[in-house]
């Protein structure tokens, strides 16, 4: 129980756990997209793979450019208004 504490995590998970919710938040985004571009490929065990590995790590770089450029910033009242709107306008086109 004491050694738990001074073991220290890599950076690079700190940074994973951190944006964890923001990757979350596109994963589903992601992999629609690159279902759309994967279709039109030939049916294959590597490209499949392929297909699954970049999906992940996209997911991966969407999510912490999120966080990054949303989640970690501080956030107006003005911001919450214009994203909100934004996802409305965003919405009534898509709808």
């Amino acid at each position: 129980s004491n050694k738990l504490r001074y073991l220290t995590v890599p950076k690079i998970f700190t940074e994973l756990a951190h944006a964890s919710y923001s990757i979350f938040l596109v994963h589903f985004s992601v992999i629609m997209i690159m279902n759309t571009v994967f279709q039109f490929l030939p049916v294959q065990p590597e490209i499949h793979f392929l297909g699954l590995f970049l999906t992940v790590a996209a997911s991966i770089i969407v999510g912490i450019l999120f966080f990054t450029w949303f989640e970690s910033r501080l956030v107006t009242h003005q911001t919450r208004i214009l994203l909100v709107m934004g996802l409305i306008g965003l919405g009534l086109i898509v709808g």
